[in-house]
C-alpha cells in the first residue's frame, strides 16, 4: 500500500501540504504522520522521502511550529521512521539542521 500511495503522487501531495500550507499546524502535524506510516519498514520509501525534499519539510515544520507539542511528536515519528535502519538519512538529518530542532524541541 505504502509503494503505491508514493508512485501515486501521494508523497507528492504530503509534501506540496507542508510547503504551502506552512502556518497551519493541524496540516503539518497530519503531514508529518503520514510520512512516518509511509516509511515504517519501507526502505525505497525512506530514500524517496528523503530525495524528494521531505527531511528538510520536516524540520522546517519543527522550527516554524515550535510550540506546538502534537506538531513536534509527528515530526519525531516521521523522522525516527525515515532515518530506522539508512544511516544515508541519519547523515542527511543531521545535514538539514534536524539534530539542532530535536534539540531545541526538547
Amino acid at each position: 500500500n505504502e509503494k503505491h500511495i508514493v508512485e501515486k503522487g501521494g508523497l507528492d501531495a504530503v509534501l506540496s501540504a507542508m510547503t504551502h500550507l506552512s502556518s497551519c499546524s493541524d496540516v503539518q502535524e497530519a503531514a508529518c504522520f503520514a510520512l512516518g506510516a509511509l516509511c515504517v519498514n519501507n526502505g525505497h520509501n525512506r530514500a524517496i522521502v528523503a530525495k524528494m525534499g521531505g527531511l528538510n519539510c520536516i524540520v522546517s515544520v519543527m522550527e516554524s511550529c515550535a510550540s506546538s507539542a502534537t506538531v513536534q511528536i509527528a515530526a519525531f515519528h516521521a523522522l525516527r521512521n525515515i532515518v530506522c535502519r539508512n544511516s544515508q538519512n541519519r547523515s542527511l538529518v543531521v545535514q538539514v539542521g534536524g539534530d539542532t530542532a530535536i534539540i531545541n524541541a526538547m
